[in-house]
């Protein structure tokens, strides 16, 4: 529950949201070195740059030597959740970018940092990772509406599907794995935490789930 709410916080604090021109996911990946495009998108976001197609970053990542859709360092992700709790804001910043460094796309870990330079009094740097934070939230939600498996949002980690869920304020209650039609989903019975609303969402797991059985047959 708490982990909804401090993430929520983000959407209220922010005041702006950005949209992103999306496209289908790989569609400018597939042939293409996704090392380098991946290295160049982060760049430009660094360097400042609104103008990042945030799909075309996640499936760089996805398709790259870089990705590991798994390797989060839970006990740093849990340190800074600490910090913000104790009002360390400065340690929620050392512990987000340690996660940052490790893995750029980690959208808690923009969600933490935005807040603790908010309470800071850094407008810059909040907004900074708050436009990272939504435009990559922006695009998983431009891949589907997660309403069937046919229409189901297509995720590079199960930490985005929480992370969408936590943006809509919304707390898991049951969770299944379904294969269907070549494809392999998560079933994700979810409930309102404001009205107690029932919802079902449905997420494609193929690429974590590729990436998995990889490590297998190495």
């Amino acid at each position: 529950m708490k982990k909804i709410i401090v993430t929520m916080s983000i959407f209220v604090f922010m005041g702006i949201y950005c949209s992103t021109a999306l496209r289908k996911p790989g569609e400018k990946t597939k042939n293409s070195n996704s090392d380098s495009i991946y290295n160049e998108l982060v760049s430009q976001i660094k360097n400042g740059s609104k103008d990042v197609d945030f799909t075309e970053l996640r499936m760089a990542y996805a398709n790259s030597s870089f990705y590991d859709p798994y390797g989060k360092n839970n006990d740093v992700e849990k340190s800074m959740r600490r910090a913000y709790n104790d009002g360390d804001y400065e340690g929620v910043v050392r512990y987000a970018k340690e996660l940052i460094e490790d893995n750029f796309l980690d959208i808690d870990s923009h969600v933490f940092c935005g807040m603790a330079y908010k309470k800071m009094g850094d407008n810059e740097k909040r907004n900074y990772h708050g436009f990272i934070a939504l435009g990559l939230l922006d695009s998983i939600i431009g891949s589907g509406d997660g309403k069937t498996p046919e229409t189901a949002f297509k995720v590079i980690s199960v930490a985005e599907e929480y992370a969408l869920l936590d943006m809509r304020g919304l707390k898991t209650s049951t969770q299944w794995l379904l294969e269907e039609n070549g494809h392999e989903y998560d079933k994700l019975e979810a409930e309102d935490i404001d009205t107690g609303e029932k919802v079902t969402l449905y997420f494609n797991v193929d690429l974590p789930l590729r990436w998995f059985k990889r490590q297998f047959r190495q």
